[in-house]
């Protein structure tokens, strides 16, 4: 069990072939705007607040905390679907268990960063994982390389979709989650908390994941069923999550990219594509465009 097991995401195997292009990615925060797709609709009635809004220059958590703050709450009573990048323009929902407090005047959440969109109620708290997708609407600024290649890349990611690899977010800034990771259950002198430890296991998983895929990847296999699967890693891995008696998970080793748009445009090329709960838009951007962080 060693860091050099880890695939810096950026060496993973491309489906398509190298980017056909180059430029810059986030450039600013509205260049990278995300919609949730919801699962369901709230009933309009009940205990929990659900409050649909758009943040910018904020994580999920920022936001958590302010709402926390606004409605008098515990941290355990707000609710969300899933996580949402910081540098960019995202709309998504939350709930607040509001039982037995007053309406909160949500006109006047007036937060940097924050615009209220709708408010609704529910009986039941909004959990993680209660999403269908993701609606992405993003700008590529400063084009480089042949763009007439474009529309052969296009046309395969509409068709074949791409490998649902996790994202750089998964693993820290510079695999710092892994490196910690590694210590942790080498018992070198680290003892994360419950949340810190629940981290790291989903980047261990991830990264375990991230590996089959790379191979299956390479072989042309990615894209099909195949039957059983041998995990071509140092066994330690395994074996420590093991005795950690985690639940057994799956997730697909392709996505489907769903409703793909793309212009060029004076500024850059706008994309626009759905993707389903739990993927990543930048492994999409990857399979399309090199830039620093794909």
């Amino acid at each position: 069990m060693k860091e050099t097991d880890y695939i810096p995401v950026e060496e993973l195997t491309y489906a398509h072939g190298s980017p056909v292009i180059s430029g810059d990615v986030k450039t600013y925060n509205d260049d990278f705007v995300v919609k949730e797709i919801s699962g369901f609709q709230p009933d309009g009635h009940g205990d929990h607040g659900f409050i649909t809004l758009t943040k910018t220059g904020l994580t999920t958590q920022d936001v958590c905390k302010k709402l926390q703050r606004f409605c008098h709450v515990q941290q355990r009573d707000i609710g969300f679907a899933g996580l949402k990048d910081k540098n960019a323009v995202t709309t998504q929902t939350f709930s607040v268990n509001l039982a037995g407090k007053p309406e909160p005047d949500w006109q006047s959440f007036t937060e940097d960063g924050i615009t209220v969109n709708q408010v609704s109620r529910h009986p039941r708290k909004l959990k993680r994982g209660v999403l269908k997708g993701n609606r992405f609407e993003l700008l590529i600024r400063n084009l480089k390389g042949d763009l007439s290649k474009l529309e052969g890349r296009m046309n395969a990611i509409a068709e074949e979709g791409v490998p649902n690899y996790f994202g750089q977010q998964r693993f820290g800034n510079e695999h710092s989650n892994i490196q910690t990771a590694l210590k942790w259950l080498k018992k070198d002198g680290i003892n994360p908390r419950r949340n810190e430890r629940s981290i790291l296991i989903s980047s261990i998983r991830s990264m375990i994941f991230n590996a089959i895929l790379d191979r299956r990847v390479k072989n042309s296999s990615w894209a099909k069923l195949l039957k059983g699967e041998v995990i071509n890693l140092d066994r330690e891995w395994i074996d420590h999550l093991v005795a950690l008696k985690l639940e057994h998970a799956r997730r697909p080793l392709r996505i489907a990219v769903r409703d793909l748009e793309w212009k060029l445009k004076d500024e850059g090329l706008k994309l626009a594509f759905s993707l389903r709960s739990g993927a990543y838009a930048t492994v999409v951007l990857r399979e399309i465009v090199k830039s620093e962080g794909l």
